[in-house]
């Protein structure tokens, strides 16, 4: 027999049993591996998404609905993502062919902890600091199964690599394998499919009951992905010889012999600016989020309004095509980032939805920018693990300055124009890095163009000519245009809206726009524009029109008292929470939205004409309400800010509990959890009249709430509550809750005139509910009538609130 010789180019080289058909084997086993690999990394990232989404619901109702919940909850996962890209790096680099074994047991274990671990419910740490509360509420119920999902990207990424590299060789790994960082997109592109589905599709469909179940399932399903590509893993190791590391982490032989190329070297600069730039944007997402819910209820559609513009500045970043939006990210920058401080000091000026755009698309643009710098900088395989620590190190010191240090640290929200400057401090000199290969080229030209001496050039020894005097203002003005375009066309267009609603606030608006233009003007110099630009913010913040004449920061937000024109006012963010008269002639008169003439007096009349009331009121404010308390009236609040208690309570600020008949108690803690600790039939009458800014605490108004408000009225009991609120029509979802308890319910808008206005009326709406509806007979001839109730009311398991907004109003309320 004649050998015949086979032309290279249609060799089949033969797979480790001598078949030909080894080319087709190893190209199906790289297709399995790819997909099996990307399915278990997008569905461990949408889990992780999920689950952060579901348990900062949860915990909402333990601390009073503050917006800093959820930036905590960001902090703790930003945390546990370090913790899993460590062992992450750990594993890969030091466990080799035991890392998939290791990774399988703790994934068992997760599932056993959310079988037979406590609920969030049953989980006790009221004693402590609320930050600390968050935490460790958070690392006993879901530490561990969201430690698995964090560690998954990484892990997976580095053991795809050695798979393919022992499965088709040096050229297949290049080609099919060649960017693992393609899979830190797909993990990204999970989150965010997380992020957009849960607050659209996943809430309104499903309770939170269910929708723990649904999201156990689906863990137990990434299980076995993990025993699939965790085995995949194994058997490429054994392969390749009992690689202990694999390529994807520089790895090392089990008998110490080296398999792949030296891991690249990092200098320690640059990783300093990994954690930069990935601190600032982390920082960024939480300031910008604490910004935006201030005044409207924290909840999860506008939650992942910030979180899913900062997946989406990832994948953008890492993907093939992200350089063409990162150059134009980068040319935007300077000017969006001085347009986002345009609204502090005023913001509660602006009409909502202006401003959520603003704020939305400006951080969009400076995350783009600093992650577009980050994916341009990021190293080879070798040092791939590594890479992904490093950048959730960053992640938690931006997450955790906004998050724990903030809160503590600072008498305001400073962390906000702090992390801006920081962003314009790093944006021109990225820029110039971005620009590289372009801008040497240019360089070079220019050098070579300077070596050509003009033959009218003077030579050496020939007088020069004189130099004009003056200061040459190129350097400072140079790609003015550049800066300049955008920042007038988008201030114009957030000037529109505001001229529409509020033209008297184009007073205030328009000097900030005009500053901020003439920083970008002069902006050419990276230095000069960030000095300037911290000059402006610091004396934003720290200069006000009306300095307070008190002024402290806790986990609940800012709380300020300023006095004016006889009147002593406190502030929660940008909402007032009562005032009172400085005049001690008046200094009984109940102001604002419990003025006599309004509802509140309506409801005092009805109730203290049949004697001596017992009053329970969650929500202290400035205790206005106690102006209405009689020698035979007590009164009881309840008040989870214990800021807000220390300013109530001091007669420097406010009297109304000082000077009250019998003064009234003050129990600290959420009203919900601390009104189970009230026996039955306790009081005649209970107000809810806590809010969070300009935000009631969703957890007040569901149907098991109002239940327990029930259980602790006494037969023929009033139960009063505060509905006002710029952004949400409530009523309907009161009288939908109580209707479901047997309750009747009637409200009253107050529209008070100018006069009264004057005098320190406010207008209001307000709702009261009682089992025996004609004791609510008399209120009619006040303007009282009955509210219609919502087809749905909210629920424990169903909290969800926006189906109540008023979007109309997001254009035009101030």
């Amino acid at each position: 027999m004649t050998a015949t010789r086979t032309p290279d180019a249609a060799r089949v080289e033969p797979n480790s049993s001598g078949s030909p058909s080894a080319g087709l084997d190893r190209t199906g086993l790289i297709a399995v591996a790819g997909w099996a690999y990307s399915v278990a990394i997008g569905l461990s990232a949408c889990l992780l998404f999920t689950l952060e989404l579901i348990v900062g619901l949860l915990l909402l109702p333990l601390l009073g609905g503050a917006p800093s919940v959820w930036a905590t909850t960001l902090g703790f996962f930003q945390l546990i993502l370090l913790l899993g890209y460590l062992y992450a790096h750990v594993s890969v680099t030091r466990l080799g062919r035991l890392g998939p074994i290791v990774h399988l047991i703790l994934a068992g274990v997760a599932v056993a902890a959310l079988v037979f671990g406590p609920t969030m419910a049953d989980i006790h740490f009221d004693s402590m600091h609320p930050v600390l509360q968050v935490l460790l509420t958070l690392a006993v119920a879901v530490g561990l199964p969201s430690f698995v999902l964090c560690a998954t990207t990484p892990l997976l990424s580095a053991w795809l690599t050695t798979v393919l590299s022992s499965s088709a060789g040096a050229a297949a790994s290049a080609g099919a394998g060649k960017d693992p960082y393609r899979l830190y997109v797909v993990s990204n592109a999970g989150s965010l499919l997380a992020l957009l589905a849960y607050p659209l599709l996943i809430e309104p469909a499903l309770g939170l009951g269910t929708q723990r179940v649904v999201w156990g399932a689906c863990f137990g399903l990434l299980l076995v992905l993990l025993v699939v590509v965790g085995s995949l893993r194994v058997w490429a190791a054994g392969r390749a010889g009992g690689m202990a590391g694999g390529v994807a982490a520089g790895g090392v032989a089990a008998g110490g012999a080296s398999s792949a190329p030296a891991p690249e070297r990092l200098a320690v600069r640059r990783m300093a600016r990994w954690l930069f730039l990935a601190a600032v944007p982390c920082g960024l997402l939480s300031a910008v989020t604490n910004f935006i819910t201030a005044d409207l209820i924290s909840a999860p559609l506008l939650w992942v309004g910030p979180l899913g513009i900062y997946l989406a500045t990832f994948i953008v970043a890492f993907s093939a095509r992200g350089r063409r939006p990162v150059a134009v990210a980068t040319a935007l920058a300077p000017a969006m980032a001085t347009l986002l401080w345009v609204p502090f000091g005023y913001s509660a000026l602006w009409p909502t939805l202006p401003l959520l755009l603003l704020e939305l698309s400006g951080f969009a643009v400076i995350a783009l920018t600093l992650h577009g710098a980050l994916a341009a900088d990021r190293p080879g395989p070798s040092r791939l693990t590594f890479f992904y620590l490093v950048v959730s190190a960053g992640g938690v010191l931006g997450g955790a300055f906004v998050g724990f240090v903030a809160p503590v640290v600072f008498p305001g929200i400073w962390e906000y124009p702090m992390l801006l400057v920081a962003a314009l401090a790093g944006i021109p000199v990225l820029a110039t890095r971005l620009r590289g290969g372009a801008a040497a080229a240019g360089r070079q030209k220019t050098a070579a163009a300077s070596d050509e001496v003009p033959a009218t050039a003077p030579t050496a020894g020939e007088p020069q000519p004189p130099t004009k005097p003056g200061l040459d203002l190129g350097p400072f003005v140079a790609g003015a245009r550049g800066r300049l375009a955008p920042f007038i066309v988008i201030g114009a267009a957030c000037c529109v809206p505001i001229a529409l609603a509020r033209p008297i606030v184009l007073v205030a608006v328009v000097p900030f726009l005009v500053i901020g233009g003439l920083i970008l003007l002069v902006g050419a110099k990276p230095r000069m524009l960030t000095t300037m630009t911290a000059v402006v913010l610091a004396a934003v913040v720290l200069v006000q029109p009306l300095a307070p004449i008190y002024s402290e920061r806790d986990f609940f937000g800012v709380v300020v008292v300023k006095r004016d024109d006889g009147v002593t006012t406190m502030w929660h963010g940008t909402t007032p929470h009562g005032s009172q008269w400085t005049d001690p002639a008046r200094s009984r008169q109940p102001r604002s939205y419990y003025d006599r003439r309004g509802p509140l007096g309506d409801v005092m009349a009805l109730a203290q004409a049949r004697g001596g009331q017992k009053m329970g009121i969650i929500g202290l404010g400035a205790g206005v309400i106690s102006s209405y308390e009689r020698p035979n009236d007590y009164m009881t609040y309840f008040e989870i800010d214990p800021a807000v208690v220390r300013v109530a309570e001091d007669p420097n600020l406010f009297t109304y509990l000082s000077e009250a008949p019998n003064r009234p108690a003050v129990i600290v803690g959420d009203g919900r959890l601390e009104l189970r600790t009230i026996p039955d039939a306790s009081y005649d009458v209970l107000i809810l009249d806590a809010f969070s800014g300009d935000a009631i605490p969703t957890h007040l108004l569901t149907v098991e709430a109002l239940q327990d408000d029930l259980r602790v009225l006494k037969p023929g009991g009033l139960l009063v509550v505060h509905v006002s609120n710029r952004y949400y029509d409530l009523a309907p979802a009161v009288a939908a809750g109580v209707k479901r308890l047997g309750m009747t319910a009637e409200g009253r808008t107050f529209s008070p005139t100018a006069a009264e206005i004057e005098d320190g009326a406010k207008a209001c709406d307000w709702v009261v509910a009682t089992l025996v509806p004609d004791q609510l007979a008399p209120l009619a001839s006040d303007g009282w009538s009955v509210v219609g109730p919502a087809e749905q009311p909210i629920t424990d398991d169903y909290p969800d609130v926006l189906r109540f907004a008023r979007f109309g109003s997001w254009l035009t309320s101030q």
